[in-house]
């Protein structure tokens, strides 16, 4: 890696000292130590581009992977070696599922046993297989949008903001059975009439880098039947982690 890429590695780690375990910090901490030691000029330059880092996180204007790159820390040693030397790098992927609610009041938008399929005549239309991310990976979640449409065609429904009595549910979106939602699991966060986002998109508070190599849930529950033909999507955002 050339002395910018490296200077930049070492101030988004910087930047994300406060998501660190203490085995991490002392390393990043190292490293600075030792850039110093070996180029002062270009460590005081890590310094300063961690203090705008972090500064952009305070106002919100971080970008999701400028976001995934503060928080680099949570990363496991090797995958954080990787990306150092560029054997890996950072790829924008949008995970999604969609099925019909078939009058019910209740969904389970991704299963076990689905696989990657664009077929609507299967039942349903997925990125996922077997609910999970690709393996071996690692993923930063930083947004998901859930929306509803009327269509008796899956893939030709106009998904937009949930029907009324579906925003009156309830869900959380799971990873291994650990919430990744930073709501209380109310549909009405979805939405988002008159707000300047995408139809039902929210980010999320708090996200962390997640091994993908575990099942996705999504069970929404809502309290009275959903019209006929109504079909429901989830796409989930995320940064990861995947060889070049």
């Amino acid at each position: 890696m050339d002395g910018l890429g490296e200077i930049g590695l070492l101030a988004y780690e910087m930047a994300g000292l406060g998501y660190a375990d203490d085995d991490n910090a002392s390393e990043i901490l190292g490293k600075l130590t030792r850039m110093l030691q070996k180029n002062p000029a270009q460590g005081r330059i890590a310094i300063k581009k961690a203090g705008q880092i972090t500064a952009q996180a305070a106002g919100g204007a971080q970008t999701p992977r400028e976001e995934a790159l503060t928080r680099i820390a949570q990363l496991p040693k090797g995958i954080r070696a990787a990306l150092a030397n560029q054997t890996v790098q950072l790829v924008d992927k949008v995970f999604f599922s969609a099925r019909p609610l078939a009058a019910g009041t209740s969904a389970d938008l991704i299963q076990a046993a689905d696989t990657i399929n664009l077929d609507p005549t299967k039942g349903y239309i997925s990125n996922l297989n077997g609910g999970k991310m690709p393996k071996d990976a690692y993923a930063f979640i930083y947004g998901i949008r859930v929306r509803t449409g009327v269509n008796a065609t899956l893939d030709a429904t106009d998904f937009g903001v949930l029907a009324a009595n579906i925003s009156n549910g309830t869900s959380q979106l799971t990873l291994d059975k650990s919430p990744l939602m930073g709501t209380d699991g109310a549909l009405a966060a979805f939405d988002t009439t008159g707000q300047d986002v995408p139809d039902g998109f929210i980010r999320l508070y708090n996200p962390k880098w997640v091994d993908t190599d575990k099942k996705l849930e999504f069970l929404p529950k809502w309290g009275s039947a959903a019209a006929a033909n109504t079909n429901m999507r989830i796409d989930i955002y995320a940064v990861i982690v995947e060889k070049k």
